[in-house]
């Protein structure tokens, strides 16, 4: 089961991304899971980018060794233009902490930072 290559772009992920925010559909957000594992298949906030029969072949547990956005960047298989990989790291990085954060308070403040970091870059690729 072989990850495939999935081309990237803020300017179309940041929508996607939103909605899903919005929604509460974003791993991070649902309590039952914060404290867990950070899954593409959760989904993360590229993971909702990313078609629903292919998350999960991106997920450590299904492949051994490290998984992260930047390793799949690395490996060719995660590809966004160079302009936007910084913001593109930022924003699952974000996430990522929000879902190892346990703490009620702490939790809290991650997702409006997550939240607040979703509009910046609204701002920055959409406007």
């Amino acid at each position: 089961m072989k990850p495939p290559i999935i081309h990237f772009d803020l300017k179309t992920m940041l929508p996607t991304i939103r909605k899903a925010f919005d929604a509460g559909e974003l791993q991070a957000l649902d309590e039952e899971q914060v404290g867990g594992t950070c899954e593409y298949a959760g989904p993360c906030a590229i993971g909702v980018c990313i078609p629903k029969e292919d998350r999960v072949k991106f997920d450590r547990h299904k492949n051994g060794g490290d998984t992260s956005a930047s390793d799949w960047l690395r490996r060719g298989n995660f590809v966004i233009p160079k302009d936007q990989r910084d913001d593109f790291l930022q924003l699952q990085h974000l996430h990522d902490i929000c879902i190892i954060s346990i703490s009620g308070k702490y939790h809290q403040d991650k997702i409006k930072s997550l939240g607040d970091l979703i509009t910046q870059l609204e701002g920055k690729y959409l406007s």
